[in-house]
């Protein structure tokens, strides 16, 4: 199985491979909405070869799935789903038009945001963590102007990834917030994101004492604001 575009898509190849050598529906694999079965085999073997900076699926165990009829969107879950292989290769993103590099940028800077301030982050997330703040922070916008720019887009290729590999060992907050909002809201996701980021990260932050640990390493992380077209 090859899985080659956004993070939309290898979820869905994600999702297809385990499904190759494990008997059933996929809502007999879904939780919240399904039986949430767990998944025996290992899925077929799967490179993943994303086009976007953004989910940092390629790495991750997980595949998230859209359910129209439910309004909400659900993970199917196991260790046996993550891909054998992921390449990533910047330069697959030079073509994405500026609104995607902005929606799917703002998703993979969140996630590194959301581990970062994570109850359950480790000096190890926060390492990867922090180096995908920093990347992000001074790349999206950049790559945002201009899609050729070599060193943005390498920066937020390396930006999503790393939210793929602190999500799978820190978790995340707002998103889940953030993607049920979606319903109601119309907006897109990077929207809800980046409204929900600062407030979540608060609650977040202070509600399991890891404010402490957030403020102590805000010298480390000052000046990467972003700002896009006048507004942060």
């Amino acid at each position: 199985m090859i899985g080659y575009w956004g993070g939309s898509v290898l979820d869905a190849a994600k999702a297809i491979a385990a499904l190759m050598t494990n008997s059933g529906d996929i809502m007999d694999y879904l939780d919240v909405i399904g039986e949430g079965r767990k998944i025996s085999n290992t899925a077929a073997p799967m490179i993943a070869l994303p086009t976007t900076a953004g989910t940092g699926t390629e790495v991750t165990k997980n595949a998230v799935i859209t359910s129209l009829h439910h309004h909400v969107k659900v993970s199917m879950r196991s260790p046996k789903m993550i891909p054998m292989v992921a390449i990533i290769d910047p330069e697959l993103t030079y073509s994405l038009p500026p609104a995607v590099t902005a929606t799917t940028g703002m998703d993979a800077l969140t996630q590194v945001l959301e581990a970062y301030v994570s109850n359950r982050a480790t000096p190890l997330t926060d390492i990867i963590a922090k180096e995908g703040i920093k990347r992000g922070a001074r790349s999206l916008y950049l790559a945002f102007k201009d899609g050729l720019n070599k060193e943005a887009r390498e920066d937020m290729a390396m930006t999503s990834l790393f939210g793929g590999f602190a999500l799978v060992n820190s978790g995340l907050g707002e998103h889940g917030f953030a993607e049920q909002n979606r319903w109601y809201v119309q907006c897109p996701a990077w929207c809800d994101l980046s409204q929900f980021a600062a407030l979540c990260d608060e609650i977040q932050c202070t509600s399991t004492g890891t404010n402490k640990r957030w403020w102590r390493n805000q010298e480390s992380l000052s000046g990467n604001i972003l700002i896009v077209d006048g507004q942060s």
